[in-house]
């Protein structure tokens, strides 16, 4: 399966390059979607961004392994996505990342924007 931002509510299709996430997916190697969101910005203090993915993709194969760009996710690419608020500036940034073995991990971070 690949997890992955859409560009609209209703697209079956991966937006293609890097930009904040509004909406997202869940589709098979198919095409077919399994699921799709919104992520609520909750009048725009809230924002989530990937790094280090090839076109904000993130695909899960049969051996449960994490890929971007169709590499496998190693020691030297740490997928992260940063959920940030604006109504604080402490401790406002939770960072989710994948990294080798597909094993999720969460820090905290403060920042003044998002």
């Amino acid at each position: 399966v690949t997890f992955c931002r859409t560009a609209t509510t209703t697209d079956t299709a991966c937006a293609t390059g890097t930009a904040s996430w509004a909406n997202w997916m869940v589709m098979t190697s198919a095409g077919t979607v399994i699921r799709r969101g919104t992520v609520p910005s909750y009048n725009n203090v809230l924002s989530v961004k990937a790094s280090g993915l090839t076109n904000d993709q993130l695909a899960f194969s049969s051996d449960g392994l994490g890929r971007t760009g169709g590499a496998i996710i190693g020691s030297a690419t740490l997928i992260t996505y940063a959920v940030c608020t604006t109504n604080v500036t402490a401790n406002n940034i939770r960072n989710v990342t994948v990294g080798v073995g597909s094993r999720i991990s969460t820090t905290t971070a403060s920042g003044s924007t998002c």
